[in-house]
């Protein structure tokens, strides 16, 4: 800055000619472009992954907590206590963790709460509850919190006095800042919206074609408001389709039965992109039969392309889309290595890369906003035991190192993580069974 002054007061003074002014500036805006332009290999070597951080005291319930980080790198955690209730708990980008909040007081069910920024970093988080006795109506909950502010009360935005069964909570924001809440309810997947300002919606079902119980869903939301959710029914994997603020059409059947569903992603455009795992039941699932294949949905478009082939290959797959639509496929081979597969906008995924060997889980992955892909996954040490795993990928040039986080001595367990990117970085969070049996501790690790 100090240099910029001297310039301005040397020009007041006739200093320079116009044509090197010129040029300065030129200088200038060359030198903002390519520090903003980084090269993701440069980033990649450049990030370090923070120690982990305990966020809990060592006896919640041992399950994946929920994670999310704005464009200022700002983050919170969520997770389910050893009272049931549901946690969270912020930093502010370079800073530390605050105290713990305690956003309801309703018995959380299953999934740890659900977190989402909107653009200006305001927060909504979303549970499942029971907040009577055994046998009480099931409820979605939900809080706000502005940015800098506090979690309001919890507000009800669905109840069940029948008891429906609730499973796999989810969230995504639009860019106007219009939050979509997902939960599976009964045979269908439901779907509340919440404006800026509003009250939230009455919950809509997706229409399910069969009476199955969907089970393992993936929800996306684009910038535009573009939204899906893919789920399984017994009969095959289907997808549904929402275009900015109508309503979703009804599921449609995407691939046959012995397809698992492994996650879909989306761009702000509304291009997005779901994979998952087949087998040939003809050939009673051995493994030469198995594939990881995948479907794509262009802006605008009120279906999914036909099924294609990313490999023929087994494993659990999962997907992170960038904002320029390009994709990276990572999954693990069963007693086998992590793998990925990258897929240019448009274009088609080319070769398969090997990127470390023996995870115990399938990886999470996410993009950041310069073009780094950031890799969390359940691994194991050379004595057997548990291990936390964070990687940084460069698309193209794979893996600049991978470091352990925590570990889990046996007896003890640990819980595959989640993770979540922002416009300059990246966290994961994961549950250990520090205490054995008798619960877990919820721990962070963060890149900024």
């Amino acid at each position: 800055m100090q240099g910029r002054n001297s310039r301005c007061v040397a020009v007041s003074r006739g200093g320079p000619t116009p044509g090197a002014l010129v040029a300065r500036l030129l200088a200038i805006v060359f030198v903002a472009v390519a520090v903003s332009s980084a090269d993701p290999a440069i980033v990649a070597a450049q990030s370090v992954w923070s120690a982990a951080a305990s966020l809990s005291p060592s006896r919640e319930m041992p399950s994946p907590p929920g994670i999310a980080v704005d464009g200022r790198g700002d983050e919170i955690v969520t997770w389910i206590d050893d009272a049931g209730r549901p946690m969270a708990r912020s930093r502010a980008s370079g800073g530390g963790f605050g105290r713990p909040v305690v956003l309801g007081p309703g018995a959380a069910l299953r999934a740890a709460p659900r977190v989402a920024f909107d653009r200006s970093g305001n927060a909504t988080v979303v549970w499942l509850a029971r907040p009577g006795a055994s046998g009480a109506a099931n409820e979605v909950e939900a809080s706000y919190r502005r940015r800098g502010g506090r979690f309001a009360a919890p507000t009800r935005i669905f109840g069940d006095a029948g008891g429906a069964e609730l499973d796999s909570p989810g969230l995504g924001v639009a860019r106007d800042g219009r939050v979509s809440a997902f939960w599976i309810a009964g045979h269908v997947v439901d779907v509340a919206t919440r404006a800026p300002g509003k009250a939230w919606s009455r919950a809509t079902p997706i229409a399910n074609p069969v009476a199955d119980d969907p089970s393992l869903p993936s929800y996306a939301v684009a910038a535009n408001g573009d939204a899906v959710a893919v789920w399984s029914n017994d009969d095959g994997l289907y997808a549904a389709i929402r275009r900015g603020n109508r309503r979703f059409g009804a599921g449609a059947l995407l691939a046959p039965a012995q397809s698992g569903q492994g996650g879909v992603a989306i761009d702000p455009h509304g291009d997005a992109i779901t994979v998952w795992s087949h087998c040939d039941p003809a050939e009673l699932c051995q493994p030469s039969s198995m594939s990881i294949m995948y479907a794509t949905r262009a802006p605008g478009a009120l279906s999914f392309s036909a099924p294609q082939t990313v490999t023929p290959s087994t494993g659990a797959p999962s997907v992170t889309m960038n904002d320029r639509g390009d994709a990276t496929v990572v999954w693990t081979q069963p007693f086998g290595d992590l793998m990925a597969a990258e897929r240019p906008a448009g274009g088609s995924f080319g070769a398969i890369e090997t990127l470390a060997p023996h995870p115990v889980s399938a990886p999470a992955a996410c993009y950041d906003g310069r073009g780094v892909v950031y890799l969390a996954r359940l691994g194991a040490t050379a004595a057997g035991d548990f291990a936390e795993e964070a990687s940084i990928l460069t698309p193209g040039a794979g893996l600049d190192g991978t470091q352990i986080l925590a570990v889990a001595p046996a007896p003890e367990s640990a819980f595959a993580p989640s993770i979540a990117c922002s416009a300059s970085g990246g966290a994961i969070a994961w549950t250990i069974g520090v205490t054995g049996v008798s619960g877990a501790q919820v721990q962070e690790a963060h890149v900024n």
